[in-house]
């Protein structure tokens, strides 16, 4: 199978690692893939020499609104040329903006899209976009999300499933002696940044909530938050 993924870039966020994840996966076992990314900038996540890497390079700044109507049908224009000269089984793009995109230009091409969305629905502000998303995602053969919340939203999209990121499980007993695996005290470490979106008011109170429950329940006593 022929295998084609788009995303706005391979920066370090979980989106990003997910996709690095699956298209490893998929290349590693004996699938074509191809990578598309907008912006022109190295990959922070290590990505398996087999797969086709394409940078396009578009991600432009403080565009005048007439130029930025037409740089977006551009990115459409140029993702199409792209998914009809590489004819995949399947197209598969992450994060709103591309999952715009993606479709929009696989409408065109007569190829199967699944968009994947990997933040809250309420996170994308601009209304614009929000009004693009409404109209355009229900074109896409199929939707992921990663909550009941984000599910329920999309209620306008008739083909959805909450798929979970995937989480690697396998680690050989040299890396697990190299990262102290197994004598380490035990954390609850969240790493994120320090916006909304990210809910760390809503971790912060479930923290509370649970030692507030559980004060007396010594298992707990030998974990840390951090």
């Amino acid at each position: 199978m022929k295998i084609l993924f788009i995303i706005s870039s391979l920066n370090a966020g979980g989106a990003e690692r997910v996709l690095s994840t699956l298209a490893n996966y998929w290349s590693h076992n004996g699938h074509t893939v191809i990578v598309i990314k907008m912006d022109d900038k190295d990959s922070f996540y290590n990505i398996d020499s087999r797969i086709t890497l394409i940078s396009l390079g578009m991600f432009k700044k403080n565009l005048q609104v007439s130029k930025k109507i037409i740089h977006n049908i551009v990115i459409v224009k140029t993702l199409a040329y792209h998914i009809k000269k590489h004819c995949p089984d399947i197209v598969i793009s992450f994060m709103d903006r591309a999952n715009i995109y993606t479709t929009l230009a696989s409408i065109s091409s007569n190829r199967k899209t699944i968009i994947s969305e990997r933040t809250n629905c309420n996170g994308l502000s601009s209304k614009l976009w929000r009004f693009l998303r409404r109209i355009v995602y229900p074109y896409a053969n199929g939707l992921v999300v990663l909550s009941d919340f984000d599910f329920k939203h999309y209620h306008y999209v008739s083909n959805k499933r909450i798929i979970y990121n995937p989480v690697r499980t396998r680690t050989n007993t040299k890396t697990a002696n190299i990262l102290n695996i197994g004598k380490k005290e035990k954390i609850i470490l969240a790493v994120g940044r320090l916006e909304k979106v990210r809910c760390f008011d809503t971790l912060l109170y479930s923290i509370f909530l649970l030692i507030k429950i559980f004060k007396r329940v010594e298992s707990l006593n030998s974990w840390r938050w951090q």
